[in-house]
């Protein structure tokens, strides 16, 4: 796998023993025994259906709606505090 977004989740092996993934600037990277955790599930499920790559898109997906719901928490809690949201909805609103 060569130039892919998932390559950075490829573990060493005999033939490629300098991945992508311990190249410097991936060395502060984090999370990949979460990602691959959720790879072995998922292949006991539906093997060869979804890819590493998926499942970092979608936790990417998550982590931004968990922030959102924390940081509408928080608004809701402290109503003097604007809505960072509301500003980001109206700006995105005619799109």
């Amino acid at each position: 796998m060569q130039g892919c977004d998932g390559s950075v989740l490829i573990d060493p092996t005999a033939s490629n023993q300098n991945p992508e993934k311990l190249a410097t600037p991936n060395l502060t990277l984090r999370g990949f025994n979460i990602i691959d955790q959720a790879k072995t599930a998922l292949e006991e499920v539906c093997p060869k259906t979804v890819s590493c790559a998926d499942i970092v898109a979608l936790a990417a997906w998550d982590s931004v709606t968990l922030v959102r719901i924390a940081v509408l928490s928080f608004v809701v809690k402290n109503p003097k505090i604007k809505n960072p949201i509301n500003n980001l909805v109206i700006l995105l609103g005619p799109y």
